[in-house]
């Protein structure tokens, strides 16, 4: 389920924390360009995370949709007043379910592996974040042209036209961002399936944090797409579609056999067979079947008695 495509950069953005080289570092990414932004944390809180992302929004603009996970840095008082006076809307994604926020994950696998290369090499991280977003996507366009409609100049050579400001067509990038998320549609729903949608009070089984089984929850309501929220014991969570499991159907109950397991022998008693009982075999000579005489019911032609399983009991042939 992909995002809607949008007509304008910094229209919807993503933003998450990571931790690399013992920092915390905040990274924030427009959906429409790729292009992201990254800001060292002195004090990983929620008050400075606030202060780097106004910081990025009076660079950028103020955004529309600012997509994050639920870590207390997001969920907190002062992010949801930010929200409100900043005039854009805070949506989250379900909680311990990252493939619902992929495109900050994306940018934050692509910021750690440029900074690691950079460490490695001793060279400037600066320079490696520049040079990427210099570099033309599958789009056909750099990030920094989708977002500044210009190259910005790094230390490649570069002739001034190239620098000049050049503004590219909203339909074409758009029709290329189609064409990107059709086919990335395309081969995931190759092995994913559709999951019927849950209704509310119905039983299903959820796992816990920190634990490997299944745990029998209620389901409450569906408070966006493919989300919703349920009851376990008592307390309340928020799930997505994926991490739910209908209940098992109630077993059905149980046949009554006609023939009961000896308790004393261990073993089923078997009935006098009629002599009219008649047993149907294959002709090896004809290839056709035949009648002959039957042997007693659960004894064999050496007198050894037949334990059938219990499964086959209750069944005539």
């Amino acid at each position: 389920m992909p995002h809607e495509i949008l007509s304008r950069p910094w229209q919807r953005v993503a933003t998450d924390l990571f931790l690399f080289d013992q920092r915390q570092y905040l990274i924030t990414v427009d959906y429409y360009s790729s292009f992201f932004e990254g800001d060292k944390l002195e004090i990983a809180d929620s008050r400075t995370v606030i202060d780097k992302l106004k910081m990025q929004f009076s660079r950028h603009g103020i955004p529309e949709v600012v997509i994050s996970d639920n870590g207390p840095h997001y969920a907190s008082a002062d992010f949801a007043k930010f929200a409100k006076d900043w005039h854009f809307q805070h949506i989250t994604s379900s909680p311990r379910y990252s493939q619902s926020n992929r495109k900050i994950e994306s940018a934050v696998k692509i910021c750690e592996n440029i900074m690691e290369k950079a460490v490695r090499g001793k060279c400037d991280p600066y320079l490696g974040l520049l040079d990427y977003r210099n570099t033309p996507t599958e789009l056909g366009s750099s990030p920094a042209q989708r977002l500044f409609s210009r190259r910005t100049r790094n230390l490649l050579p570069l002739t001034r036209k190239l620098l000049e400001p050049e503004t590219l067509p909203t339909q074409d990038v758009q029709q290329k961002l189609i064409n990107s998320r059709q086919r990335q549609a395309f081969y995931y729903n190759l092995k994913g399936k559709t999951l019927p949608e849950l209704q509310p009070g119905q039983t299903v089984r959820m796992r816990k944090p920190n634990e490997s089984t299944w745990t029998e929850a209620v389901c409450k309501k569906m408070i966006g797409p493919r989300s919703y929220v349920v009851v376990s014991g008592n307390r309340t969570y928020r799930r997505n579609r994926r991490q739910l499991r209908s209940a098992p159907p109630s077993e059905p109950p149980s046949v009554n056999l006609e023939q009961q397991r000896d308790t004393g022998s261990g073993q089923l008693p078997t009935q006098d067979a009629s002599p009219k009982d008649v047993t149907r075999s294959r002709d090896t000579e004809s290839g056709q079947l035949s009648t002959q005489d039957a042997l007693p019911k659960g004894v064999t032609r050496s007198d050894r008695t037949i334990n059938p399983l219990v499964r086959f009991q209750g069944y005539t042939t």
